[in-house]
Order: structure tokens, then sequence, then C-alpha cells
């Protein structure tokens, strides 16, 4: 099957730090969070069970949040700086004003970087894109690769447009109550970013970024048995099977920002004799973990509506915002924040999940795992083994690491075991064509679509989709992915809902870990082990547009849900994945992270794009 090329976007890294005096680990970092939670009773998206509207009466677990992290490295960018993405392969466009060339504005050099976390199910291409135009409004052109939306797919938010519409009742009054909740979305994100933008702009001190990583055992893998499932088929499904959880990625990236040591009436008290200069305090988190934020399940019938919650992501935001403490005004970043990233977990649920009190000890023990990496950070280039208090125990009493060690994290290069990172960047961003699994004749939608239920507004969807006078679906989809390189650390950015396996083909870590009940020492000796030769060290799911599961090959091959025909009628496509799609995502990232390198080398770049 005929496919077009994949469009890549690319911003070089920085000169190799040997052509400069002296590597600087100096960012430039601004902050910012906004409170999105609706004021007004909006469908719930993600379960197709619902029967109301939302409870605004109700209270959660977390409010909804989008928090935005805004970084610039204080090191030249190389030859390309200010003139904006660069393309080198051709392709499709991404329908939204991403292709801008900074040529008008007040442009943002391509060492600034925002990232934006959004309590909400996901989001169509145009909510990403819209967004990105508010901030152009506003005056930060950023070029395509350098900004993300990402979002934590609570169950539990409310609807975002015509995302996922199969899942909720139409007519003109939801419909124009959802329309207005879209545009407050989007206005609060977009807010929130150019909140963090002007922060960053202002100037003032500098922070360090560092890197480490923990491990908590949270997940069970939903899937039957063949696709890596922790259950067998008769079990309920997302439960407990004998401590067999099946197929999961336990690891706890983190990222974190610290302010000079001087910031502290006391620096951080962690580091012991021989062990490196004291840290700053942080102020700033980036983490990931690989389950769906379906924790708070819909109430049983006859019981109130649900109301709106961050589910067990926002729960552990939020505590680990209280763990930083508040940021010294003076600095003038923005508020201490905790941006939670979602992994390759399409198929890996928490458990157990139930309501507010489950999806409370999640999120508490996912922060404890966070803080526990935090800690392992504060020694400049050690690490201190320091925990947190409570441990970073899963739910489901069979955690596979309590926090204890601290998360060293890799050994590639001192990635990941918390020694500060030197402000190097590169970026890239393709939109990927991902093959369907055959063409669909739209006379074969029109007759799905009168089915009426989920299958029946799914076909309409894909109806409504297909340009003007077309006979037949598409042959592929253009899904976007990218690759961030932050001082050496590798982040692939994919669209959709990634299962577990591309987290093992990305970073070549296996899954699995929660059958062993692996500790984070564990966890870091099996992420130095794989790094050597690995693509990239974290994979984050979820980003720009979640169009829908996004199987790797045992899903598809195993029969999981994800990969079926069901899952794809559920996001409005109009058929599965094609048994050739998780190669072809995979080939992209892995080709532009090559193109990439660590991240300040353009030697490397040069040479992966040839």
């Amino acid at each position: 099957m005929a496919t077009a090329a994949a469009r890549v976007w690319w911003l070089p890294p920085s000169p190799p730090p040997l052509s400069l005096p002296t590597v600087t680990t100096a960012w430039s970092v601004g902050t910012a969070r906004v409170d999105i939670t609706p004021t007004d009773s909006v469908w719930l998206s993600g379960f197709a069970a619902r029967t109301s509207p939302a409870n605004v009466s109700a209270k959660g677990s977390s409010r909804l949040y989008a928090r935005a992290l805004a970084l610039r490295s204080l090191m030249p960018c190389g030859p390309q700086a200010g003139r904006g993405g660069r393309t080198f392969a051709s392709g499709t466009d991404d329908g939204g004003g991403g292709d801008n060339d900074g040529s008008s504005g007040r442009h943002s050099p391509p060492c600034t970087l925002l990232l934006l976390a959004v309590d909400a199910i996901g989001g169509a291409p145009v909510t990403a894109a819209r967004v990105r135009s508010r901030l152009i409004d506003a005056g930060y052109r950023l070029p395509r690769p350098a900004v993300h939306v990402v979002y934590s797919h609570t169950h539990s938010g409310p609807a975002v447009g015509d995302h996922l519409v199969a899942l909720r009742p139409t007519g003109p009054a939801i419909d124009a109550v959802v329309v207005a909740a879209h545009e407050a979305l989007v206005a609060g994100v977009a807010a929130a970013g150019v909140s963090a933008l002007r922060r960053l702009s202002a100037g003032g001190p500098t922070y360090t970024l560092h890197h480490a990583v923990a491990a908590v055992g949270l997940g069970v893998n939903r899937g039957p048995p063949a696709a890596g499932g922790g259950t067998p088929a008769s079990a309920t499904r997302g439960g407990q099977t004998n401590g067999h959880r099946g197929r999961t990625d336990d690891t706890v990236p983190v990222l974190v920002v610290r302010a000079p040591a001087t910031d502290a009436t006391t620096a951080t008290p962690a580091a012991t004799a021989g062990s490196g200069p004291l840290a700053g305090p942080p102020v700033a988190v980036v983490f990931g973990y690989a389950a769906h934020a379906t924790v708070v399940t819909p109430p049983p019938a006859g019981a109130p509506a649900a109301g709106y919650d961050g589910d067990y992501p926002g729960v552990a935001s939020a505590a680990v915002e209280a763990g930083l403490g508040t940021t010294p005004s003076s600095r003038g970043m923005g508020p201490s924040v905790a941006l939670y990233l979602p992994g390759a977990g399409g198929d890996v649920n928490v458990a157990p999940r139930g309501g507010i009190p489950q999806a409370l000890a999640a999120g508490r023990a996912l922060a404890a795992a966070v803080l526990a990496a935090v800690a392992a950070t504060a020694a400049d280039g050690r690490g201190d083994g320091a925990s947190s208090s409570g441990g970073g125990g899963g739910g489901d009493g069979t955690n596979s690491g309590d926090g204890s060690d601290g998360g060293g994290g890799g050994a590639r290069g001192g990635i990941g075991g918390g020694a500060p990172l030197p402000a190097t960047v590169a970026t890239a961003w393709a939109m990927v064509p991902i093959p369907f699994a055959a063409t669909v004749p739209a006379a074969t939608l029109r007759r799905r679509a009168r089915r009426g239920g989920v299958d029946g507004a799914g076909a309409a969807a894909a109806l409504r989709a297909l340009p003007s006078g077309a006979v037949a679906s598409a042959a592929s989809y253009p899904l976007g992915a990218g690759v961030w390189v932050l001082g050496g650390v590798r982040l692939a950015l994919l669209g959709g809902e990634p299962t577990v396996g591309y987290a093992t083909a990305l970073t070549g870590r296996e899954g699995g870990w929660g059958e062993a009940r692996a500790s984070t020492t564990a966890v870091a000796t099996a992420t130095a082990a794989a790094t050597a030769t690995a693509a990239v060290d974290w994979v984050v799911g979820y980003v720009d547009d979640v169009a829908g599961y996004v199987g790797d090959p045992a899903v598809l091959a195993g029969g999981g849900r994800e990969g079926s025909l069901r899952a794809a009628v559920y996001y409005g496509l109009p058929e599965r994945w094609a048994s050739t799609a998780p190669a072809t995502l995979l080939n992209a990232v892995r080709g532009m992270a090559a193109a990439l390198g660590e991240g300040g080398s353009k030697e490397k770049a040069e040479k992966g794009r040839g």
C-alpha cells in the first residue's frame, strides 16, 4: 500500500561542547498553572457508559489544570538559530498553522521550548493548533517542533470539541455547551503558555536541569494473554490475578529544575560528605508514568452524577507541587509546577479502580516515587539515595518499587544519575503517515452509520471526515510524532495512545517488570543497560493529537482491544491499523532520534539527515 512520505521539521542541535570554552548548565525557565475546571455542566469524555453530564457541585480527587514549562538553553543553538523549522522530507502538513518560519511576531529562538500539560481526555489536531495560534497572536512564534500539548487522558474531564464524539450524546444544546467548553480550554492552555513564556523572556536568574528515574508498580495490562495481558479473559478487566500484572512499564522518568543553592536558607540537606556540592531547591518537575487515568470510574446506575476529576495524575501533580514548596517570589519564574506526561500505557490500567479513595492512593504513591527521584538529584552528579516519606508503593498491593532506592536512572554519560544537564537542545517533529489495514468505501461507512450507538456514531464521524466527493477513506492517517533532546536526555513524543510495546521498542527496556516486582535499583540497572543502544530514554504519548489507540505488534497480533476495529471506531477512524503501522511509526522516531544524536553534536544531525 503506497503512502506519503513523512514531512519532518527539525531544529539543529547546539554546537559540539568542545567548540565552546565552557559547557554551561544554565537554563532560563518560566512556569505557569491555570485552573481549567469548567464552571458549567459538560458531558465527561472517556467512558461510553456515562448517562448524564458532569455534576459541577461534586468534589473530585483533584481539579483540572493546564501547566506550562518554558525552557531556554543559554548555549548557542547552531547555524539555524532564528530561522525556525527546516523541512528535509516531503509529505503532508499538519493542517494547523504548524509550518512557520518565525519571520513575524516576537520570534522565540529555536533554543526556546514550551511544554503544556493539560488535564483532559485528549484532543484533535485543531485543539493544539488553536493553542499555537493564540501563542502567535500574543507575540510568541515558536517553531513547530518546539511546542507540544500533552494530555493526561483523565476520563473525568469535559468533552473536548468533536474529539471522541461517539462517546457522548449530540444535539444543538449539548453541542453548544461542548463548543463553549472547548473555547475555554483552548484559552486556558494558551494563557498558561503565554504566562510561562513571558516569565522566561523576563530574564533573571538561571537554573539547572537534572534527570533521574524511579519506579512504582501501579499498572495492570488489560489485554488478553496473547497481547501481554495480566488477567485471563474470564477475569474482571483491570483486576488483579495472583499478582500477575502482564506487560507494563513501571519506570517513573523525571526531569527536575533546580534553583541555585543560594536560593535556599539551607541548601537541600540530602548530600553527604564526598557526594558533590549541594544543589539548590527544586522548583519544577516533569514526570511520566504509563497507565490510563481511569481510576475514577462512572458511578453505578441511580447514583449522583460524577464531577470533574484529574484522577491519579492530578493527585500526583498536586502532591509533588506541595512537596516542592513555594518558589521564591524574587525569582520571577512563576509557581512551582509538576507536569505529568503519560507514557506508552494505552493498554495499561491502574489497579485497583473505583473512585476518589483509589485515585488518591495511586496518585500519592506515584508522587512518592517522583519525590524520591527528585531527592536523587540533590547532590550534583552523585545522587543521594534519599527517599520520600510514604514510599512509592503501588495501590494494588503488589508494588514493584517502594521509592526507597531513590531512583538512580541510567548511567549513559551521567544522564539519569542526577547530574546537572548541559544546556543543549535539539528537536524534530513529523507528520507520519500511519497505514490503515484497508480503505473503506464511503457506502460502507454510510451503512455502518445507520446502526446507532457508539458504532454508528463513530462511523458517522469517519464519514464526516471524508473530503467532499471522496468515494473511500484514506490509505493512512497523518499522526504527529517528535523527538526532544534536552541536555542529552532523549524524549519521544507520540500522538495517539501508544501501547506499552513502544516503550520497549524505543528504549530497549523489557516490559513486564510487574512480574518480578523490580525495585527502583533494578529499573535503574535495566535502564543503564538499555540506553547504550536505545533510540530514546523516555517515551511520551497523548501528544498534540490523541487520534486513537496505536497498538504495538503484540497488541495487533494478539487480539488486544486496542488493535480492534471497534477501538478505531470509538475515535471516528474508518479502519484498524495495518500490521505495518508500528514499524512505520518506530522507523520515523528512530530516524529523527538518529538525526539529532545526543543534542550537542551538529555532525551527528548532519549524518542522520544524509
